[in-house]
């Protein structure tokens, strides 16, 4: 399996794995199947009623504003996906402010809550911000070179000096200089 996601759930005090996909010679199989591990076992979180489709290169996050995970975007072999998907016991697929529209289709971002900002996507050179109804371009300055492949990670409670800062860190990716241009910039 690659290309899934990964995020863990306080409420459900999970760790959650979502989709991906499976290279077999000459098919793919993309996968929509939810998973959880509470420290001691994994259990299937499916349902058969999720309507959400296999998919992997998508980015998934908790987002604190929602109470809720987040996941945006990803592939599978019909195409490249601009939805958004919120998960707290089954998945809803979140309807945006009228007049606004997702992001650029993206594949393979990076993707984490910033606290009291909300869910932020990072990948092919631009960074959205999902408010919660509607994702916002560059909402605060220019954007990492990282097209894809990147990770990223919430960071609460950094202490800088005498003042704390809530952020998050894009570790890694591909800039798309090259075959072979990876970052390992932070």
């Amino acid at each position: 399996r690659y290309g899934h996601t990964m995020a863990f759930s306080p409420q459900q005090i999970l760790v959650l794995l979502f989709g991906g996909a499976s290279a077999c010679v000459g098919s793919v199989t993309f996968f929509n199947d939810l998973w959880g591990w509470d420290g001691a076992k994994g259990q299937d979180l499916s349902q058969s009623h999720d309507t959400i489709n296999g998919r992997h290169g998508h980015a998934m996050s908790y987002d604190r504003n929602l109470n809720r995970i987040v996941l945006f975007g990803g592939g599978a072999g019909t195409g490249l996906f601009k939805d958004t998907w919120a998960w707290n016991g089954n998945w809803q697929m979140l309807q945006l402010s009228p007049g606004t529209s997702p992001p650029n289709v993206l594949l393979d971002v990076a993707g984490a809550y910033v606290h009291d900002k909300g869910f932020v996507i990072v990948g092919n050179k631009d960074t959205y911000l999902f408010d919660g109804s509607q994702w916002l371009m560059n909402p605060s300055g220019p954007s990492p070179p990282i097209t894809s492949y990147g990770a990223m990670v919430e960071i609460p409670n950094v202490r800088y000096g005498n003042s704390v800062d809530h952020s998050a860190l894009l570790y890694g990716g591909w800039t798309g200089e090259s075959d072979t241009s990876y970052s390992d910039e932070s």
